[in-house]
């Protein structure tokens, strides 16, 4: 088939790690073959060497031109070598014995839909799963064998079905193939087009015959479940000054049909909702305004599961069980969502320490929106 580069159906990431960080970065002990050689290949090389030669060792600096290697590759500083390795553990969505009869009909066996063991991937040579046989040379080819995704994006889709609560019980392997099967448009798209801007969250824009890993994108290939630490969250979230509910509130007019709710109950109203659905409550009712005025701390702390649902659950919990004082759940939340948002203009900062967690938040957004059509699709199977 010649070499055709594709990529996660998730994600949208790579799918392999070798070639993406600078060898000039690399760690101790880490492996350089995997490594991108970032050396300089442009006039500003030959202009250091000449200087250096009529000057002994030179300290000047030449712009390096658009196209040289210098300019590419990921620091090592701020993905190290394991950070990356779960690009490679790729998987195929796949259907038993596909199109070996010539017949293209999907069966409606569920069994009949699986995901394979994780295999390996060349753009050269497709993916190689033991024991797997594709439509030729006993590789999967993309799109047409099935569909790739990493290994590590499949556990983040379920995490998600689990998480929010879809009508899906469980999510099967079948839904999200045909699903995928509706959204393709041709045999040859590097990843699936899911018509949502929520998806990819940004990887698209390096998606070319070679993965373009320019530098200040770490974040799109830090590994999402690589354990966080949240204890500088909890740490700067400490404070005594917690909210005071003021019960003393002025009675509301009997036009708002909530005014008669105790202040406990809209307190309990507001715990359960979905963010969106506050601000709508908030916005058409006076009685649940004033509410929002001065929630107690408890009501925050019910609200962290609703706002930040990607947040690593046991890191958290672990660092709020060691948290000498008391936790201001309002900062905490605010703080966490700050370090999981995508960058302003795309670009971690040289020193940031929440790549994993902004990527985890990314693609923890991706599995949302593919999962909601998920369930469009099987509604729309339904007679």
């Amino acid at each position: 088939m010649g070499k055709i580069t594709f990529y996660c159906n998730i994600c949208g990431g790579p799918l392999f790690g070798w070639d993406l960080r600078k060898a000039s970065t690399a760690r101790e002990g880490e492996d350089l073959s995997l490594c991108y050689e970032d050396e300089c290949d442009c006039e500003a090389g030959n202009k250091l060497e000449a200087e250096g030669a009529e000057n002994g060792d030179s300290t000047a600096e030449f712009e390096h031109g658009s196209y040289c290697n210098s300019r590419k590759g990921y620091s090592g500083d701020l993905v190290s070598e394991s950070d990356i390795l779960w690009l490679d553990d790729v998987r195929m969505l796949r259907v038993r014995n596909c199109g070996s009869d010539g017949d293209n009909k999907m069966p409606d066996d569920s069994e009949a839909y699986y995901i394979t063991e994780i295999g390996s991937y060349n753009p050269w040579f497709g993916l190689k799963v033991p024991g797997e046989n594709g439509s030729s040379d006993a590789r999967l080819w993309a799109n047409i064998d099935g569909f790739f995704l990493h290994d590590t994006c499949w556990q983040m889709v379920q995490l998600v079905h689990q998480t929010v609560g879809s009508n899906l019980q469980p999510l099967e392997p079948r839904c999200l193939y045909l699903t995928m099967q509706a959204q393709l448009q041709d045999e040859m798209e590097s990843s699936i087009d899911w018509e949502d801007r929520r998806v990819y969250g940004g990887t698209e824009d390096f998606q070319w015959q070679e993965w373009e890993a320019q530098p200040g994108y770490e974040w799109l290939v830090a590994d999402p479940l690589k354990p966080v630490d949240c204890s500088e969250f909890v740490s700067a979230s400490k404070s005594s000054n917690l909210a005071i509910v003021n019960m003393g509130a002025p009675k509301l007019s009997g036009v708002d049909p909530f005014s008669s709710l105790p202040w406990d109950i809209r307190y309990k109203i507001l715990q359960m909702l979905p963010s969106p659905s506050v601000l709508n409550l908030v916005i058409v009712s006076p009685a649940f305004r004033g509410a929002a005025r001065d929630l107690p701390d408890h009501f925050w702390r019910l609200r962290l599961a609703y706002d930040c649902p990607w947040i690593d659950g046991d890191s958290l919990q672990q660092s709020l069980a060691q948290a000498d004082g008391q936790v201001n759940y309002k900062d905490l939340i605010r703080l966490i969502k700050e370090a999981a948002a995508r960058p302003e203009d795309g670009t971690n900062e040289p020193q940031d320490r929440c790549l994993n967690l902004k990527n985890r938040h990314r693609i923890w957004t991706c599995c949302e929106a593919i999962l909601d059509k998920v369930e469009e699709k099987t509604k729309s199977c339904v007679p």
